[in-house]
C-alpha cells in the first residue's frame, strides 16, 4: 500500500513540474511586433553597455562587421575579461539581431537607426574586449 501511495506522489510531483510555465528564451520566442523586439533588445544593449561602461553609441563611423573582429581578436584568460568578452558577444548578437528585423523592415528610420546604434556599440564593445588586459 506504501508503494503505490509513494508512487503517486511522485507523479503528481512530475505532473506539477511539467505544467510550470518556462521563461522565453528571447523576445524572438513571444509575439512582438518588430518594432518591439527591436526596442527589447536595445534596451538590453543598454543594460550591457552599463555594466562596461561604455558610453553611448557615438557617430563615428562603424566597421563592416564587428562580430568579425570580436571573433578574431584573443581572448585574455582572466575573470574581469572574461566577463568583459561574455558582455560584448551579448552585444554584437543583440546588434546582430536588430540589424536584421531592421532589414526586414526596409526603410524603417527608426529601426535602421537602432541597427546603427547597436553595431556602433558592438564595435566599442568588442574593442573593449579585444584591448582587455
Amino acid at each position: 500500500m506504501k508503494l503505490w501511495a509513494c508512487a503517486a506522489i511522485i507523479a503528481a510531483v512530475a505532473i506539477a513540474c511539467a505544467a510550470q510555465p518556462r521563461p522565453a528564451s528571447s523576445p524572438a520566442s513571444s509575439a512582438e511586433s518588430p518594432h518591439d523586439e527591436i526596442q527589447a533588445l536595445s534596451n538590453e544593449i543598454d543594460g550591457e553597455r552599463t555594466q562596461l561602461g561604455v558610453s553611448n553609441a557615438s557617430p563615428m563611423s562603424t566597421p563592416t562587421n564587428p562580430v568579425a573582429v570580436a571573433a578574431s581578436c584573443p581572448r585574455p584568460d582572466n575573470d574581469r575579461c572574461s566577463q568583459t568578452c561574455t558582455l560584448s558577444d551579448s552585444i554584437c548578437g543583440n546588434a546582430k539581431r536588430i540589424c536584421q528585423l531592421a532589414d526586414q523592415l526596409g526603410n524603417d528610420s527608426w529601426a535602421n537607426g537602432k541597427c546603427d546604434d547597436a553595431q556602433q556599440t558592438c564595435a566599442d564593445a568588442t574593442k573593449r574586449c579585444c584591448e582587455c588586459t
